[in-house]
């Protein structure tokens, strides 16, 4: 009797945990995938009759996600579901109203259930003064202990501040190497996850000046195929750091560590343009303008064109967008790669370079009013 009640109690229980798990599942599927500017629509579920399922559906997604985060008996659940609903609060998903506040009490509360994500989650919120007050040390503390648990950004963050200082952290480039490396190691089984951990890993393992420092061993062969791993699933550093390696042959203005490679440089600089990179649009131009004997055509018109593709760009930093308006301005002054389209004068070009402070075009600029 006793058997068949504890086992009537454990089917309840499995059964009780199955439809948690179908609540959460449904909720996280629902707060990562739909758009939250969608959910403002619940507001106006009593007044118009479009997509009341898809409304109602989202509406009881945030209520099983609070309920399960409010609700001490659930275990991994709770935790869970902590985390979510503070990204919900963080990013307004689920119709959620967006406060920083609630989203650092959840994970906070996630963390002391030792929620990885969560525990990285709440350094970010100390370090940023994000729901709660600045706090470098609580941050650090913070990542360190998702760091302990091989937790992989955190274990990269901890590289990072101490390689640049931040978080009020003495710059430690041992430190930074040895977070680097215990990243790298993990990153290296989820590599389409974080590329970045690997690609700066990568540098590490380069010739350069900041790791010189600690006078560690390079190991340029596995520099490059880590470059080249995570290059080949679309990351754009990568892509560009091999395009200029194998252009110059070395990085950071080092001795050379590879054998310059005319091909696979156009191949990396071309792949990393097609994704948008106005450095390798840049350096396009340049191999157009020199070409490349029995690789690359010399093209003064795609020369042009390619500067212009990089000084367009919206997104690139400001010294790739002064060189690029510099170097436009000079085809234009020179006449290489224009023909009869109307054209802006070069004056223009150069004008806009020297804003944003290319000294050759500040010069030019100034020589022109004398």
């Amino acid at each position: 009797m006793i058997d068949a009640e504890c086992t009537k109690i454990n089917s309840l229980d499995e059964e009780k945990d199955a439809v948690r798990h179908i609540d959460l599942s449904i909720s996280e599927w629902l707060a990562r995938n739909v758009p939250s500017d969608h959910y403002t629509l619940l507001q106006d579920l009593l007044e118009k009759d479009d997509n009341v399922f898809y409304k109602m559906f989202t509406y009881e997604a945030q209520k099983a996600l609070k309920r399960l985060a409010s609700n001490n008996r659930h275990g991994d659940y709770e935790s869970e579901a902590q985390f979510l609903l503070a990204n919900c609060y963080g990013t307004g998903a689920l119709g959620v109203p967006i406060s920083t506040e609630k989203a650092f009490t959840l994970y906070l509360l996630a963390s002391k259930q030792s929620h990885l994500e969560a525990i990285y989650r709440a350094g970010v919120c100390y370090e940023l003064g994000l729901g709660t007050k600045k706090s470098y040390r609580h941050a650090v503390n913070f990542y360190r202990k998702a760091a302990s648990r091989t937790h992989i950004s955190s274990m990269y963050k901890l590289a990072i501040i101490y390689l640049r200082g931040f978080c009020a952290q003495p710059v430690d480039i041992k430190e930074a190497f040895v977070w680097l490396q215990r990243s790298a190691y993990v990153a290296k089984k989820s590599i389409q996850e974080h590329p970045e951990v690997l690609y700066v890993f990568a540098l590490s393992q380069l010739p350069n000046k900041e790791f010189n420092k600690m006078n560690a061993v390079t190991d340029v062969p596995y520099a490059l195929e880590l470059l080249e791993m995570t290059a080949k699933m679309g990351y754009l550093p990568s892509q560009l750091k091999l395009g200029e390696l194998y252009e110059l042959g070395s990085s950071d203005n080092t001795f050379p560590v590879v054998e310059v490679n005319d091909v696979l440089s156009i191949y990396w600089y071309t792949q990393a343009a097609q994704l948008g990179s106005a450095d390798a649009a840049l350096a396009l131009s340049c191999w157009y303008l020199t070409g490349s004997q029995k690789v690359l055509q010399q093209s003064d018109r795609n020369a042009y064109l390619w500067a212009r593709k990089a000084a367009a760009s919206q997104q690139a930093e400001r010294w790739t967008i002064a060189k690029a308006n510099y170097a436009v301005g000079t085809y234009i002054k020179e006449g290489i790669g224009v023909h009869n389209e109307k054209v802006e004068d070069s004056f223009t070009w150069f004008k806009r370079s020297a804003a944003l402070g290319h000294l050759n075009a500040i010069h030019m600029v100034e020589n022109c009013h004398k």
